[in-house]
């Protein structure tokens, strides 16, 4: 296995523009997106991963995902998280429901594009050992129950990257993302198949991932 490889994101080099918000949000709320946009731009994601030849407890990733895994030589287990500066930025609007909702879709969307960044540093990763990499893949996901939070933590350092995660399988902070992605031979990466998804429980249902 590899240690913990940690990298940092500023939020302003993958700074979101009015329109890309607005079609997430709807028309009629350019100027507070404007506002609470240039907040996010004062942050800085966390995110790693660390690489394993072998896994010795069973995700429970489910029999889709699991099908993928089974064809790989390793495997990236990751995570990124927004930190508690996303949370300070949150609680600022938590009286008011109309920029608390616009602050919680703007974070999930920055969280789901620093994910993807990671996605790629671990594609380059894989490179470099000339094998391929798959898109990556988190608890609530295509068959992939969030009790399995619990095995793929168990490969993390210990508050990896400030994260948490409780009971519930829920991680604080809350805009985090953490998951694994396939590593080998034959492994490609592919676009993600949520329109022929019938899982109804998908936390990802009826969102476009990247």
């Amino acid at each position: 296995m590899t240690g913990f490889l940690r990298y940092s994101f500023p939020l302003d080099q993958f700074a979101l523009r009015i329109e890309q918000i607005r079609a997430l949000t709807g028309p009629g709320f350019d100027n507070e997106i404007g506002r609470i946009n240039e907040k996010f731009m004062r942050l800085e994601a966390q995110g790693g991963f660390s690489v394993y030849d072998k896994l010795e407890r069973d995700l429970l990733m489910g029999p889709k995902i699991s099908g993928i895994f089974e064809k790989a030589e390793k495997t990236a287990i990751f995570i990124i998280t927004l930190g508690k500066e996303y949370e300070v930025i949150a609680d600022t609007y938590r009286g008011d429901a109309l920029l608390y909702y616009l602050t919680d879709v703007i974070a999930s969307e920055y969280a789901e594009i620093v994910a993807s960044e990671l996605n790629k540093t671990i594609a380059e990763y894989s490179s470099l050992l000339a094998l391929g990499s798959s898109n990556r893949y988190s608890p609530g996901y295509c068959g992939w129950i969030l009790s399995g939070q619990k095995p793929l933590f168990s490969y993390l350092p210990q508050f990896p990257c400030g994260v948490e995660l409780n009971d519930s399988s829920l991680m604080k902070p809350v805009k985090s993302v953490s998951g694994a992605v396939a590593i080998g031979k034959n492994i490609k990466f592919k676009k993600y198949d949520c329109e022929t998804c019938r899982d109804e429980r998908c936390l990802y249902r009826n969102k476009f991932i990247l």
